[in-house]
């Protein structure tokens, strides 16, 4: 897969810079066109995300009986270090083991699901452990991984949803204390498992 397709779905003037974070060069062809500069930085409303890579979708499906498939933007995920605070474009890792971004609270139809983040570390991570949680209600589904490099990553994890009407919430958590490093969470695209 491309490198640069997590970048593409990023605002355009976060994407230059996270870019430029891991030491990368970017061509801004490789971009999709510069947005509003609301979405840019980051402070507009998430709705019009969510219209397009959430409810659009859930809609288009519903008269199918075909596998369901949605996009949660970085946008709609709140802040660990901030409670309530929309989540920024990069997180920074020092500090103590905790929830770096959770949410959003939405509610997917009943059965399984593979959720697939986009994740992005900086050059000084170095070897960290992280969790990937699906909070579903009473299931609970983690994922652990390790990361050995800075870079663009995806992590897969499937989960059961069995109550629709349960919003559902993910959490990305560091499980050790770190002296430097960024994270960013990009998008996490969400498939129906059939």
């Amino acid at each position: 897969k491309d490198a640069f397709a997590a970048i593409r779905a990023m605002p355009f003037v976060s994407a230059v810079a996270f870019a430029a974070s891991l030491g990368q060069n970017v061509v801004e062809s490789a971009l999709i066109a510069p947005v509003s500069a609301e979405r840019a930085t980051g402070f507009g409303p998430p709705g019009d995300l969510l219209t397009g890579s959430y409810l659009a979708p859930l809609f288009a499906a519903a008269p199918h009986n075909g596998p369901l498939a949605v996009r949660w933007p970085r946008e709609v995920f709140l802040q660990g270090d901030a409670p309530g605070q929309h989540l920024p474009a990069l997180i920074e890792l020092a500090g103590r083991a905790r929830i770096l971004a959770y949410g959003p609270y939405l509610p997917l139809p009943e059965g399984r699901w593979l959720a697939r983040a986009w994740l992005g570390f900086s050059p000084d991570v170095g070897k960290m452990p992280f969790i990937l949680e699906a909070d579903c209600g009473g299931l609970v589904s983690r994922g652990f991984f390790e990361t050995a490099r800075g870079g663009i990553f995806t992590l897969e994890l499937e989960f059961q949803v069995a109550d629709p009407m349960h919003p559902v919430e993910l959490r990305l958590i560091s499980q050790e204390s770190t002296l430097e490093g960024q994270v960013a969470l990009i998008e996490v695209a969400l498939e129906e498992v059939r």
